[in-house]
């Protein structure tokens, strides 16, 4: 069902692309220049109900094209869709575009030289190994949570506004 009176807002810094600290290095500990610098916020009937500003909504995992980063574009999320290897509850993002153009469909997939991709989604920065959030978020074209708890706390507010699983909620990236 899609929830007209919820709507979400993502706010990305335009220095969250500049994540390299040196330009010809691609590896975990090189990326993390301007982490997490981004938001989330979440609206019911135009009032801001919640604000979190450790978002990282740009790919910054090495060997990952950054041109998989959701552009700055109208989109919506799915909710609480099924978890696979999450141990959060985790939501899709849908009919959206990445920076290169190309569509992330209606089930958060997007064909990329005939290639399936992985899925786009909101999730967390959980380590199940380590049963600890990781010291940086790594994003594949994600828009991630830098603390998973709060991603439990924007979950908890979903929920007690109703929403259920695969519920659909309009959404926007837009970059300041």
């Amino acid at each position: 069902m899609l929830r007209k009176d919820l709507f979400i807002r993502v706010e990305r810094k335009l220095e969250s692309y500049d994540f390299k600290y040196e330009e010809n290095k691609d590896d975990f500990m090189n990326n993390v220049k301007n982490n997490a610098i981004d938001t989330i916020k979440l609206f019911k009937d135009n009032i801001e109900i919640f604000k979190y500003e450790k978002i990282q909504s740009v790919s910054n995992y090495p060997k990952v094209d950054m041109k998989d980063t959701v552009a700055p574009c109208g989109f919506q999320v799915k909710c609480f869709v099924v978890k696979n290897n999450y141990s959060e509850d985790i939501h899709a993002i849908i009919n959206a575009v990445d920076c290169e153009g190309q569509a992330i469909d209606q089930n958060a997939y997007q064909v990329d030289d005939g290639e399936r991709k992985g899925r786009w989604l909101i999730h967390g920065n959980y380590n199940k190994n380590q049963k600890k959030d990781y010291a940086f978020a790594y994003s594949m074209g994600c828009i991630m949570f830098f603390q998973t708890a709060k991603l439990y706390d924007f979950n908890a507010l979903l929920k007690l506004h109703g929403i259920k699983q695969d519920d659909i909620i309009n959404a926007e990236l837009i970059e300041k």
